[in-house]
Formats: structure tokens, C-alpha cells, sequence
């Protein structure tokens, strides 16, 4: 575990609301995306074609950055809609008609 992996081992932990855990999901796997090639040592081709008809197949390791691209992707658009979210009801708080209080102190 390095510098980077353990900042956001931290952050995970801590992250309490969903747009917070969702950007520390992203940072992490956008953090391993750089680190596959040195997780894998043996590079076996899968799922390679029938008869002639298609080619070898993709190493492990392109299948990973496959599902890796993926996943980034579902999350940047379940990001994008937390952000639409708050957006709708920051502007609800500002339409609305009633009045605002805030306490402050020790009890």
C-alpha cells in the first residue's frame, strides 16, 4: 500500500454522503487503471475465436481495462445525476417562501 492507495483508503472510510463515496470510488479506479500492468504477471489470452473465423482473443489484462472503463463510466453518470440532484434542490431552497434561521452556539 502506498501514499496514494492509503489517502484514499482514508477518504473512503470518512466519505458519508453518496456524491462523496461515488468520487472516491472514480479516484480510486481511475488510480488502478494506471497500476494493471504491474498486478498481472501472466498475460494469458482468453476467449479466443472458433475455427479461424475470429482472432486470438484479449489478454486478461485487456479485459480488465475493459471492465475498469466500464465501471468508471456508470459511475461518472451516477455522479453526473447526484450533481443534477442537488442542483434541483438548491434551487427549490432558493424559490422557496420560507424564512431561514440558523442557531449557533453551545449548549
Amino acid at each position: 500500500l502506498d501514499r496514494t492507495g492509503l489517502i484514499l483508503e482514508i477518504f473512503g472510510e470518512r466519505a458519508r454522503t453518496k456524491e462523496g463515496t461515488l468520487q472516491v470510488e472514480l479516484a480510486h479506479l481511475n488510480y488502478q487503471k494506471g497500476r494493471l500492468v504491474r498486478s498481472w504477471t501472466h498475460l494469458e489470452r482468453q476467449r479466443g475465436g472458433s475455427i479461424g473465423l475470429r482472432g486470438p482473443g484479449e489478454t486478461q489484462l485487456e479485459t480488465d481495462r475493459r471492465l475498469l472503463q466500464k465501471r468508471v463510466e456508470q459511475l461518472q453518470k451516477r455522479l453526473e445525476k447526484v450533481e443534477v440532484q442537488r442542483t434541483q434542490m438548491r434551487r427549490a431552497r432558493v424559490r422557496s417562501e420560507l424564512p431561514r434561521v440558523a442557531l449557533v452556539g453551545y449548549t
